[in-house]
C-alpha cells in the first residue's frame, strides 16, 4: 500500500494559496495567526483552522458577488439526507435534489449522462472568475469526492474535471490532486464519472456520521487528500517547486521527501502506469504552454522559469515533447495573435 504524502507538503501549499486569496479580497493579515501557527498543521487541528478561514473567504467572495452564503448547517443537512442512500449514484441524485431546495432549480446541481460517462454539474455561485472564487469551488468539488469516498469506504476518482475558470497562473494543490484530465473555461464546474464507479453501495451508517459531522467538510477532504495516488502526490511536489521558482526536484530528492527509496518510487509509479520522466515532461509542457500564452514573455524567459540552461535547450526539449518548435506551437501563436 502506498504511504500517504506527508501532510505538511499539502497543508503548507494549501495555506499559502488560502492566504493569497484572502489578501486579494482585503483580509487583515493580522488575523492569520492561527493559520500560520505550525502547531495547527496536524490532522486534528488543521481541518478546523483551515475551515474557519475558508468560511471567511466564502463570506468575502459572496459579499463581493452579492450572492448568499452557503450555511454550514446546509452541508450537515445534505450529509444526513444522503446517508441512507443505497449507492453512490443515488447519493448524487439526492445531492441534486437538495441543491434545488437550497438555491432553486435554475442554479442547482445536475446529473447528466455524457456518452458512457455521468457528469455531476455544480453551478458556481460566483460571478467573478478569480483565484479566490476558484479555491472555494475547488473545495466544493473535493468535498463531494471526499463524501462519496467516505460513504463507499473507498477512494472514488473522477474520470475528468471541468472548471468554469481559466487555467490559473500558479499551480494549485487542489488542482494537482485531481488524478485525471482537467478542462478549463468550461460552462460550469463538473465531475465526470464512469457509471460502474457510482454503483458502489453506501456502507456507512447514520451513527458513524455523528463522529465526523462537526468537522465537515474539511475533515473529509483532508483524509481523502492523504490517500491520493502516488503520481498525484508527486505532481503536487513538482508543481509546488515550480511555483516557488525552483527547479523540478529530481528522483532522489522526491524519494527523500516522500520517505521511500528511488527504486520504490519507480516501482510504485510504474504500478500506476507512469514514471518520474512522464510526470516531469507533462508538468513542464503544461507550464510551458501556459507561459507561452503570455505575449510579454520571451522563450528565453520561459526557459529560465522552467529551469533550462538557455532557450536552445528549451526549444530542443519542447520539440521532443510535441514534435513541433515552441515558436510555432498553438499556445505561442494564439497568445500573440490576440494582440494583433
Amino acid at each position: 500500500m502506498v504511504a500517504p504524502m506527508p501532510n505538511i507538503d499539502f497543508t503548507e501549499a494549501l495555506v499559502r494559496q488560502l492566504k493569497a486569496a484572502l489578501i486579494s479580497l482585503g483580509a487583515d493579515q493580522s488575523d492569520f495567526a492561527a493559520l500560520n501557527h505550525k502547531g495547527n498543521r496536524g490532522a486534528a487541528a488543521f481541518p478546523r483552522v483551515f475551515g474557519e478561514h475558508m468560511e471567511v473567504l466564502e463570506r468575502l467572495c459572496c459579499q463581493r458577488d452579492q450572492t448568499p452564503v452557503f450555511a454550514q448547517l446546509a452541508g450537515e443537512m445534505m450529509c444526513r439526507a444522503v446517508i441512507h442512500c443505497p449507492d453512490l449514484r443515488v447519493v448524487l441524485e439526492r445531492c441534486c435534489e437538495f441543491s434545488a431546495m437550497i438555491v432553486g432549480s435554475s442554479r442547482c446541481s445536475r446529473l447528466v449522462r455524457q456518452g458512457d460517462l455521468v457528469r455531476f454539474e455544480i453551478v458556481s455561485r460566483y460571478s467573478t472568475r478569480d483565484d479566490a472564487a476558484m479555491l472555494n469551488d475547488l473545495v466544493g468539488l473535493h468535498y463531494h469526492l471526499a463524501l462519496l469516498s467516505w460513504l463507499g469506504d473507498r477512494l472514488i476518482e473522477p474520470d475528468g474535471v471541468h472548471l468554469a475558470y481559466p487555467r490559473p497562473d500558479h499551480p494549485s494543490p487542489l488542482l494537482e490532486l485531481f488524478d485525471c484530465a482537467v478542462q478549463f473555461d468550461a460552462p460550469c464546474n463538473a465531475l465526470l464519472f464512469r457509471e460502474p464507479s457510482l454503483l458502489r453501495p453506501v456502507v456507512r451508517y447514520a451513527d458513524e456520521l455523528e463522529s465526523v459531522i462537526d468537522g465537515l467538510p474539511y475533515n473529509f477532504i483532508m483524509k481523502a487528500m492523504g490517500h491520493r495516488r502516488l503520481s498525484a502526490q508527486v505532481r503536487l511536489l513538482m508543481a509546488d517547486a515550480l511555483r516557488r521558482g525552483r527547479a523540478v526536484p529530481c528522483e532522489s530528492l522526491l524519494s527523500r521527501q516522500m520517505g521511500v527509496s528511488v527504486a520504490t518510487l519507480r516501482r510504485r509509479l510504474g504500478r500506476e502506469g507512469t514514471s518520474y520522466r512522464q510526470l516531469r515532461v507533462s508538468l513542464l509542457r503544461n507550464e510551458a504552454e501556459r507561459l507561452m500564452q503570455d505575449q510579454d514573455r520571451s522563450l528565453a524567459s520561459i526557459a529560465q522559469r522552467l529551469g533550462f540552461s538557455d532557450d536552445r535547450a528549451f526549444r530542443r526539449a519542447y520539440k521532443r515533447w510535441t514534435g513541433t518548435s515552441p515558436s510555432t506551437s498553438p499556445a505561442y501563436t494564439a497568445g500573440r495573435g490576440r494582440e494583433q
